[in-house]
């Protein structure tokens, strides 16, 4: 007889189907990738620049995330692909982190003469 309660209970429970909007899902994943830049990173590659106009030299943890950043910006070729009007402010963000690392190397190699 329990066993009979056990089948009987399984059969009155169902787990409910869970309906999901991918494109939903994917908008808002697109959203924070946006917004984790625009907060996060445009920041910190813009301090950066600033102190690469003065002559300084990345540091090992900078290093470490410029390079990271490269790798996700080229990433951004799939959220470009889906939203074109953000093309230019991709290419110029890639084009920034360019610029810095170029500065740094500059930096890097040269001697001050800045002062």
């Amino acid at each position: 007889m329990a066993e009979d309660d056990e089948d009987s209970a399984e059969e009155e429970y169902k787990f409910p189907e869970l309906h999901r909007d991918e494109e939903l899902d994917h908008d808002g994943v697109e959203q924070v990738v946006i917004e984790r830049f625009v907060r996060y990173r445009l920041p910190f590659l813009l301090k950066v620049k600033d102190e690469m106009d003065q002559g300084k030299v990345l540091t090992e943890g900078e290093l470490v995330l410029m390079s990271r950043m490269v790798t996700r910006a080229h990433r951004f070729n799939d959220l470009v692909y889906d939203h074109p009007e953000l093309k230019e402010t991709v290419a110029k963000i890639i084009d920034l982190i360019h610029v810095i690392v170029g500065e740094a190397v500059h930096n890097a190699t040269e001697p001050d003469d800045r002062g």
